[in-house]
């Protein structure tokens, strides 16, 4: 039978004015905690994996610096070699028992570190062995068994990162869920006290309702990144809902700082060291130190690249960050297509070469002119050429040409390479995503840089897209605007 309000005496009104929400706020404020918790989990476990694996790169650099220094020392009997490879054994055991405590910290059945372990302290001691014996004259001898130490490590170093780094790619979307799920919750509740509230106006007030109303604007505005309300007073359920509301918006907000720091420390502590590493590197193969053997020339030749792939993927990183973040400045301009081609076919010149692979320019000379930031939109063509020519076969050409309509240009650049399954056409412009999950290892890709291309585009308020039949090659393709006009990013 339905229970009649009017049939309840003041004191069963008052006891059930009570129970229902006592009992109501109870299990929403205690699933919210809960909640909560595991979102502070995620954003600690997000940062905790960062770490070991910042922590592991800095393990690799100082074990190989260690035995470079051994190698060095064998050619050249420099002290400072000897002083160079001591300060870096001596970091070494420090360094792992670190990385040992955070992978425990992380996950105490995590073994994964264990084989790191072993080769390091077996590395260590070969690493020994061979400074005895440099101390001798014989370091020449063992440059190549120091060598196979630093494969056999960097071997279970990359295995140890790549679990890592499947882990880190994973934690962001946990953490976006987390969050997602105390948002809907706090919705859900927001609604379910709104109607409990006008239900239960008749035997109280509406203050109750106005209250949630409030939260409920919170959480629209938290995930508009807008300012929240001015807290709610009081020290019943609803305060302290909204207080643990702000903690959970503060650690948020914190989150996304201890991102921008991580971006500065990318910025500051890796670019800026490794352009110096890459200038250093240069004024060596030129010989301003003196002439090289064949072989250091051929490490060199190695390092180089190195340096030069880890610098464009800091770049890469920065854009990135920059187009989220809506800082990504542009300066149109009307500017000559042709121009622009001429000036990406020089910078891919020397990589088609070495890939055997010809790259045909449109023969007319028609000027043809776009609205758009000159330098951008080079970076796009380049990137695209550079694609196109790292996957088409020896003896294959890349062709570039241009469709010319009454408002925008459309410029295209088609290779005769493996082409991209069906399905793949949207998702390789996203964020790490390639066809081939080998590719980021045999093509060296890092999956940035079609996403790069899209946002400048986008900027552009253009459009950017493939044409492709697997094992047929493909067309890439991106249409810019020929008059001015609003473009898409604030700056």
């Amino acid at each position: 039978m339905a229970l009649n309000p009017n049939n309840l005496k003041l004191w069963q009104k008052g006891i059930l004015l009570a129970v229902v929400p006592v009992v109501f706020e109870l299990v929403f404020i205690g699933t919210l905690v809960y909640l909560l918790r595991e979102a502070e989990r995620q954003i600690w476990l997000e940062n905790k994996i960062k770490t070991i694996v910042v922590e592991s790169h800095e393990l690799t650099k100082s074990f190989y610096d260690a035995g470079a220094s051994i190698i060095f020392f064998g050619i050249t009997h420099n002290d400072a070699f000897v002083h160079k490879y001591e300060d870096q054994v001596s970091q070494i055991p420090a360094a792992v028992k670190q990385l040992k405590a955070d992978v425990h910290e992380l996950n105490p059945k995590d073994n994964s570190l264990d084989p790191v372990e072993m080769s390091t302290y077996k590395g260590l001691d070969t690493l020994r062995s061979i400074r005895s014996k440099a101390d001798l004259g014989e370091g020449r001898l063992f440059s190549r068994d120091v060598r196979n130490v630093l494969e056999e490590f960097i071997t279970n170093i990359s295995s140890f990162v790549d679990h890592f780094k499947e882990m880190e790619k994973e934690a962001p979307e946990k953490s976006a869920h987390s969050r997602s799920l105390v948002i809907y919750w706090l919705e859900f509740g927001v609604i379910i006290n709104i109607a409990m509230g006008i239900g239960l106006a008749m035997f109280f007030n509406v203050g109750t309702a106005r209250r949630l109303a409030v939260l409920m604007d919170n959480t629209k505005k938290l995930s508009r990144r807008k300012e929240l309300n001015p807290p709610i007073e009081g020290k019943d359920e609803l305060a302290h809902l909204d207080s643990v509301f702000r903690k959970m918006a503060a650690e948020l907000e914190d989150a996304a700082i201890r991102k921008q720091e991580l971006v500065a420390m990318v910025s500051h502590d890796l670019r800026t060291p490794l352009m110096s590493i890459q200038v250093s590197l240069e004024l060596l193969s030129a010989g301003a130190m003196g002439e090289l053997p064949g072989q250091a020339k051929k490490e060199l030749v190695v390092a180089e690249y190195s340096a030069t792939r880890l610098i464009h993927l800091i770049n890469d990183l920065l854009d990135i960050d920059r187009m989220e973040a809506g800082k990504f400045d542009l300066s149109p301009r009307n500017c000559d297509l042709g121009w622009i081609f001429e000036r990406c076919v020089h910078s891919v010149h020397a990589y088609a070469e070495r890939n055997k692979v010809t790259v045909v320019v449109p023969e007319d000379e028609e000027d043809i002119q776009v609205y758009a930031d000159p330098d951008r939109l080079a970076q796009v063509v380049t990137n695209l050429l550079s694609n196109a020519i790292k996957f088409s076969p020896q003896g294959g050409e890349v062709v570039i040409s241009y469709d010319d309509l009454p408002d925008a240009t459309v410029v295209k650049i088609t290779d005769k390479g493996r082409g991209i399954p069906p399905g793949y056409e949207q998702k390789i412009f996203e964020r790490f995503q390639q066809v081939n999950s080998q590719d980021a290892r045999e093509k060296k890709g890092t999956g940035l840089g079609l996403a790069i291309c899209k946002a400048i585009i986008d900027a552009h308020n253009g459009a950017i897209g493939v044409k492709s039949r697997e094992g047929d090659g493909s067309t890439f393709w991106f249409r810019v605007p020929k008059q001015k006009q609003a473009l898409a990013l604030v700056k």
